[in-house]
């Protein structure tokens, strides 16, 4: 004790040199002779370099940061001029300036991260599905990318030739491979089929996290996802930069994971000639600073993750500020979570653009309260010109649920008929200002993405991966044997679930480790599946009987009168009562409408006049019956004028009279339509639309290039489709049918509940018996 203290004045004092790692490391180490080796080795800080009072203030700003770094074993460098000088991590600072005993770990599947005080502890434990499933991508990239270059190395054509179009061929091979493994092979075959799927390969496969903090992804990434050749964890913060080499020391992935301190724009700059295979980026809100950089640091056929958590400029609560970050007004409505994927494609693929790239989307995936893409970028100055098919506008109803989405721009052919370009897009037909449901005006968004949010070749075979995977079995402490129940936990985090057996130590890279979310990756990766590709934004059928005062429909009954009517249909991983479907809005409130023809009485006296409700349910009056029902109350009106008349001249006359009234003749104006109705005012209306199309054609001598005429006259000799609630074999989707975690579960207590009957005791410490906890929990159930 006493030697440290006087090396700690002695570096006081001093002027010219400065606490070096090993003069810190053994003021914070028990050992007087581990005291005198370090301070044998000490160097001295750089000339010019302040003296610091702290080790804390060991890295001054005057210093540079490859100074004050101690060595570590090589890193696979990324080209030639990054292996000529390789940039060395910072001194993991956790070992010497808190004591290990005060260190506070954090487990997170196979790796540990270390905090230096429980205040200090920046872990958020909602984030844990973002990693897992953003280890289930790389892990299918990853086989993806050896399959690519095995390919290549037996047919010896470029790599990124044919790359595109023999994907899915290469994802069908890897869902084929693994459900080939034999059953009887058990855990240990599918694991060897997943390090099969990965070994072979020799091309380097190179990752950024560009925003790391604590480090923890990247040593996760290192342990859990084999083929990878280097990780670099940058930061801006020094104090995160020290953490993340005492996590990449504590987790010993020295060999993959390298620490940088700097900006990640500047970062990702400076290896625009060189760039990384995976680039990943998990800001605090928007990723749309970094995105233009992240476009010219990802090498053509790599893979880009990003989050954005700013949910609520991207769902519409603030327009302008969406506007001003991703280019694209937002509109409110229910599909607020999808919308926001979609704008976050469209301003992707928008800075791709720019650097003669273009993007694929793989995943794309509304998670909590965060959004998180998987995307491949290709360089191709070709395709760029084709970017713009994926650019569309919405038009949203300010009423109701209604909305169309219309393309920003039209296909240009060549005289072969081949698309090679895109152009300016002509205005939709009809007057658009206006909702075609209820007629009240539309707002106008955009642009937003319009393509596919994901591959589901990709998604078969990122389901495969996880399906070999080991289950996560969650670990149930016993207080009562404590040496017992630590083991029980560490086999059970292992995934076997058989604490009597001790598991053996596994590789520092394994796919062994179990992710804590699999069964909810699972259920939302099915759900994926099931959407609609090519159906842009969805209905929630709760906004659509509420916008018309109606209740009452079930889901599934819902999807069987579009089913029945020979339209498709499908939930969406965004919202639970989702309906993503490719009917046309006429034929979806005829849906509500006959539903509450037959199962719900409307009262239109109670709707207010500022709501859709009444054009959207009610029938088209006839003006004639309309007429006579005016006449015949004028002609009640009148004889009772002439009633009241005589009465009062018997009165006079000192007559008895009786109380006689006259009622007007009434007719029910106000009603839901019947389905003759609505199929005589459906062809009514195409028939009008028809002839007005074909006076403006003959108006100014044009012919029918838009095809308006012929689409009208083909919906005119299309059958009309009745609507059948009858229960449709495919109206309960696969995930749920077969029980599925599709949606975040809630814990124990969550939100507002009734409040419980409880009796209570009428002393402290007064004992229940039997009966009368009987009674309490009779008391508990809810009436039924």
């Amino acid at each position: 004790m006493f030697l440290r203290v006087a090396l700690l004045r002695v570096a006081r004092s001093s002027s010219s040199t400065c606490l070096s790692p090993a003069l810190a490391l053994a003021f914070s180490r028990p050992s007087a002779a581990a005291a005198v080796a370090a301070v044998a080795t000490a160097t001295p800080l750089p000339a010019g370099a302040s003296s610091p009072v702290s080790p804390q203030r060991f890295f001054s700003s005057s210093a540079p940061l490859s100074s004050v770094r101690r060595p570590r074993a090589s890193i696979p460098a990324m080209d030639a001029a990054s292996s000529a000088s390789p940039p060395t991590p910072s001194p993991a600072i956790g070992d010497y300036i808190t004591p290990a005993a005060e260190l506070v770990p954090i487990t997170e599947g196979s790796a540990t991260v270390l905090f230096p005080t429980a205040a200090e502890v920046f872990y958020n434990p909602a984030q844990v599905i973002n990693r897992d499933i953003s280890i289930s991508a790389i892990r299918t990239f990853v086989a993806l990318r050896r399959m690519e270059e095995r390919d290549q190395a037996k047919c010896g054509a470029g790599l990124m030739a044919d790359v595109l179009p023999a994907q899915a061929d290469r994802l069908k091979r890897i869902t084929q491979t693994l459900a080939e493994v034999a059953p009887e092979s058990g855990q240990a075959g599918r694991l060897a089929a997943l390090e099969g799927l990965v070994a072979g390969g020799e091309g380097p496969v190179t990752v950024l996290e560009a925003l790391s903090a604590s480090g923890l992804r990247a040593a996760r990434y290192a342990r859990e996802i084999p083929g990878l050749t280097r990780i670099v964890a940058n930061d801006l913060s020094r104090d995160a930069v020290l953490s993340i080499d005492r996590n990449i020391a504590h987790n010993r992935v020295e060999h993959l994971v390298s620490s940088n301190l700097g900006d990640a724009n500047v970062v990702m700059q400076k290896h625009a000639s060189d760039g990384f295979t995976i680039v990943d980026l998990d800001p605090y809100g928007t990723a749309i600073p970094f995105l233009d950089a992240a476009m010219g640091a990802i090498e053509s056929g790599g893979m880009m993750l990003v989050t954005c958590t700013d949910m609520a400029v991207l769902a519409g609560s603030n327009p302008d500020s969406c506007y001003s970050k991703y280019g694209t007004m937002p509109v409110n409505g229910r599909y607020c979570h999808e919308l926001a994927l979609r704008i976050l494609l469209d301003s992707l693929s928008a800075y791709a653009a720019k650097h003669r790239r273009y993007i694929v989307p793989l995943v794309s995936l509304s998670i909590d309260f965060y959004i998180r893409v998987f995307i491949r970028v290709f360089r191709s100055a070709s395709e760029v010109k084709l970017v713009a098919q994926n650019s569309s506008s919405i038009y949203q109803c300010s009423a109701c649920p209604s909305f169309h989405t219309a393309p920003n721009a039209r296909p240009l052919s060549n005289k072969h008929g081949q698309v090679v370009r895109y152009g300016a897009a002509r205005p939709p037909t009809g007057d658009q200002s206006f909702c075609e449901s209820c007629g009240r005006p539309a707002h106008v968004g955009g642009p937003i993405w319009t393509g596919p949010l994901h591959n589901q070749d990709f998604i078969h075979a990122m389901l495969a991966i996880v399906e070999a995977t080991p289950p996560y079995v969650e670990p149930v402490p016993d207080a009562t044997d404590a040496p017992a129940a630590a083991q029980a936990n560490a086999a059970t985090d292992a995934g076997t679930g058989t604490p009597s057996t001790p598991e053996p130590e596994l590789p520092i890279t394994s796919f062994a480790k179990p992710l804590r979310t699999r069964e909810r990756i699972i259920g939302m990766l099915n759900m994926a599946l099931e959407e609609l590709p090519d159906v842009p934004l969805y209905y929630t059928l709760s906004d659509i009987l509420g916008t018309v005062s109606v209740s009452g429909l079930p889901m599934t009954l819902a999807r069987s009168a579009l089913l029945n009517a020979g339209y498709r249909v499908s939930g969406s991983h965004a919202a639970r009562d989702a309906l993503k479907t490719d009917a046309p809005q006429e034929f979806i409130w005829r849906t509500v409408r006959a539903w509450a023809r037959h199962h719900y009485k409307v009262r239109f006296s109670k709707a207010s006049r500022g709501k859709p409700t009444r054009a959207l349910l009610m029938a088209r009056i006839d003006q004639e019956a309309v007429a006579k029902a005016a006449l015949a109350n004028e002609q009640a009106a009148e004889a009772r004028a002439q009633k009241l008349a005589r009465l009062a001249e018997r009165q006079e006359a000192g007559q008895a009279v009786s109380s006689v009234s006259s009622r007007a003749t009434a007719i029910e104006t106000e009603r839901v339509p019947t389905e003759e109705e609505e199929e005589q005012e459906y062809r009514a209306r195409l028939e009008e639309a028809l002839r007005a199309e074909k006076a403006r054609l003959a108006r100014f001598h044009m012919d029918d290039s838009q095809g308006l005429v012929s689409r009208l006259e083909a919906q005119l000799a299309e059958p009309w489709r009745p609507v059948n609630f009858d229960l449709h074999p495919e109206a309960e989707p696969h995930s749920r049918r077969v029980g599925l975690t599709r949606f975040a579960v809630l814990p124990a207590g969550w939100g507002p509940m009734a409040r419980a009957r409880v009796r209570m005791r009428e002393a402290p410490g007064e004992d229940i018996d039997e009966q009368s906890e009987q009674e309490m929990e009779h008391e508990q159930q809810p009436a039924q």
